[in-house]
């Protein structure tokens, strides 16, 4: 059962539960006990030994008044990790099913009762958002600095439309205004450019791109040591937008079911194929703005890819090693037999490694490294109306260091995490289809699915099956998911064996 909150009592009134004097003095237990339940936390389902809040900012937008802190929580492992948490305080102490998880601390004021709310769960300051979003402002408190800026024409009257918190985020908060925009709030501070932001300002600002949400605002936090952070980005509400992944599930449940031709969804693959090749243009369209180089790939770079495939196809394999005999009964057999093809994997990926130099030496290669997405996959993309394809979440893979997201690589990568994506769906749809007993007439539908959409999506692109460094960033990423699903989601693990089995 999760503790009631800590009872704050202030002098005065209940806003002044504000007052930097007050917020700092909460206590560090409490602090941590409430930020476990925060979804968007690194705590893991266990608190941080210690939180509490370095940096109180005051901002006040008309009648509204509000803070942004900055708290900073150590874990177990004696890491620091700081987070950006906005605060309000409401009258009142019944607060609504929706909104009571966000009650930080009660508040005991001479004035009455009170709430100390994470702001983003109160209305008033989602409208003082809104108006700030459009007009741009600065906020200062203990040497901190907070600051909204519009991207291009400012957005005005964004205070005015209804506002809905996501329920559905990870290491954000997404606020969506009506049917124009929608903010996501980064809640964990990371030093540096955010490549979510960098790259979707890149294509709003200096391309023709018209397939990912155009950017229109930028929020920034500047500690009282000078280190910059960006913290939260607003962009243009993608209409009537469903997942790519949702769509194509259904697309294959259909063929599995015989409702539908197995090719169903090979126009939409070819579609998806075409706007990824025009989003890699564009980012390779502009090689002197900073951070978007276009540079050849050299021999180090290959020497490179083929260390990190190897590390990865070596610790998955050791892990599974390690894992196979706690895995669900289902799946220890496949297991068992793909663990101990571990020197036939890596004679596997030195043989494509090969083929990728040979191509390299080759005097047509024109092989190039630029900034890519990173993460892509069908679930980062929606498809709105008019059934028009947009590519979202730009962050890259989040367990990867910053330096790296934002570091240039082969587009190919995007391109091998698209079709790992069409084998996800392809498996997911025959288990549901058939059970874990997959039957031989199941499986060949499922199969026969994943290579259409592979076929159409890299017929678009312009690329082929058979390209050894899409081989090479396909096996990678297919033992990375190995080793992530023996970590995360063991009743999973089945699918990235499968595709292990289809190596040999």
């Amino acid at each position: 059962m999760t503790a009631p909150p800590p009872v704050v009592r202030v002098r005065g009134s209940v806003t002044d539960a504000l007052d930097s004097a007050v917020l700092r003095a909460l206590a560090p237990h409490d602090l941590a006990s409430w930020l476990v339940t925060r979804r968007w936390s690194g705590a893991k389902g266990r608190p941080p030994a210690d939180a509490h809040i370095t940096e109180v900012i005051p901002v006040r937008w008309g009648d509204e008044r509000a803070v942004v802190t900055r708290v900073v929580a150590t874990h177990a492992s004696g890491a620091d990790q700081s987070y950006q948490l906005p605060l309000v305080a409401r009258a009142g102490d019944a607060p609504d099913d929706r909104t009571a998880a966000a009650v930080v601390a009660r508040i005991a004021a001479d004035d009455g009762p009170g709430m100390l709310l994470d702001a983003i769960e109160d209305a008033g300051f989602r409208r003082l958002l809104g108006a700030a979003l459009g007009e741009g402002a600065a906020f200062e408190g203990d040497g901190a600095r907070w600051t909204v800026e519009p991207v291009g024409a400012p957005t005005r009257g964004l205070d005015a439309l209804p506002t809905e918190v996501s329920r559905a985020e990870q290491s954000n908060s997404s606020v969506r205004f009506g049917q124009r925009a929608m903010l996501k709030l980064f809640r964990r501070l990371e030093h540096g450019e955010n490549p979510d932001v960098e790259i979707g300002t890149f294509l709003t600002t200096r391309t023709h791109f018209q397939h990912t949400p155009a950017v229109l605002g930028v929020v920034r936090y500047c500690d009282s040591a000078g280190a910059s952070y960006v913290t939260g980005m607003l962009s243009r509400f993608v209409v009537g937008a469903r997942d790519g992944w949702g769509i194509a599930l259904e697309a294959a449940r259909a063929a599995l079911r015989g409702g539908g031709a197995p090719n169903a969804f090979a126009g939409e693959a070819g579609r998806i194929g075409t706007v990824t090749r025009e989003l890699h243009d564009a980012l390779a369209s502009s090689p002197d703005t900073p951070g978007f180089r276009n540079d050849p790939v050299a021999l180090g770079d290959i020497e490179e890819w083929e260390r990190a495939a190897t590390r990865t196809v070596e610790d998955a394999m050791a892990l599974l090693a390690d894992r196979a005999a706690t895995l669900p009964n289902a799946h220890r057999a496949m297991a068992r037999a793909s663990a101990g093809r571990r020197g036939a994997a890596l004679e596997h990926l030195q043989a494509v490694s090969a083929e990728v130099r040979n191509i390299l030496d080759a005097p047509n290669a024109r092989l190039r490294k630029t900034r890519h997405h990173g993460d892509y996959h069908l679930g980062q993309l929606l498809r709105g109306e008019q059934d028009v394809w947009f590519v979202v979440d730009f962050e890259g893979e989040p367990s990867r260091p910053l330096a790296e997201r934002r570091g240039l690589s082969s587009p190919l990568r995007d391109v091998a995490g698209m079709l790992r994506s069409f084998a996800y769906v392809a498996a997911t749809a025959a288990a549901e289809h058939g059970g874990l007993g997959i039957d031989p007439r199941t499986e060949i539908t499922a199969a026969h699915w994943e290579r259409e959409m592979r076929a159409a999506f890299l017929a678009a692109y312009g690329a082929t099956a058979d390209h050894p460094l899409v081989t090479l960033f396909e096996m990678e990423k297919l033992f990375y998911e190995l080793r992530y699903e023996l970590n995360n989601r063991p009743e999973w693990v089945w699918i990235p064996l499968r595709g292990i089995a289809r190596l040999f």
